[in-house]
């Protein structure tokens, strides 16, 4: 296995040496950084993505299948990343499998080169893309996670477009303390306007 250090990572899986080692030619001239593996076990237990990446894994491997490889990507969250399946065999089941099973793309050898080129950094803008989503959605769920329940009313009720007098009929307290709850919870979630907050909410299903 050969392995780089840049964050951006190409898996490359299939039990043929000679496939393997033209990817990892063609990866390297193009400045793509790989790990390689030659079966789909040593892939699961050792691939730990740390950023983008994305995985070329050919569908006919011994062993674990690479629909099998494909299945346990996406119950595994460590290992979630967009998958370019390769096959030397036309299958219309396997494809059509491989697709049902989340595969970015599924290609059929011999893989134009150029192509290949083109859907990997493809892939991996949509991980990164991914990855920042999830970033994100990660630190808005922290900021919710700070409120205490009654503030978490506030803020399901702001989401709806009701009014500080209107939440305090709702909530039974007066319409000051609605607003110390109110100015609590921006303060805990950094959010600069009541919208901001309920954008931070919606983004972390809190709403």
């Amino acid at each position: 296995m050969s392995t780089m250090s840049s964050q951006r990572t190409v898996y490359i899986l299939d039990d043929d040496w000679a496939a393997r080692h033209s990817l990892e030619l063609m990866l390297e001239s193009d400045g793509l950084h790989y790990a390689s593996y030659e079966s789909g076990e040593e892939f699961l237990e050792e691939a730990r993505p740390g950023g983008p990446s994305i995985l070329i894994l050919d569908m006919m491997l011994p062993g674990l299948s690479g629909l099998d490889v494909l299945e346990r990507t996406r119950t595994r969250p460590g290992l979630a990343m967009p998958v370019i399946a390769v096959t030397a065999a036309a299958s219309v089941v396997t494809a059509v499998r491989s697709m049902k099973l989340g595969a970015y793309d599924f290609l059929i050898k011999p893989v134009d080169r150029g192509l290949l080129v083109a859907r990997v950094r493809e892939a991996l803008a949509a991980d990164a893309d991914r990855r920042q989503r999830e970033l994100g959605k990660a630190a808005s769920r922290s900021r919710v996670a700070e409120l205490t329940e009654r503030e978490r009313e506030v803020l399901g009720l702001l989401c709806t477009g009701k009014s500080n007098k209107q939440m305090a009929m709702m909530l039974n307290i007066s319409i000051r303390t609605v607003a110390i709850h109110r100015w609590h919870l921006m303060k805990k979630m950094q959010a600069t306007s009541a919208t901001e907050a309920v954008r931070i909410a919606l983004h972390a299903d809190a709403a």
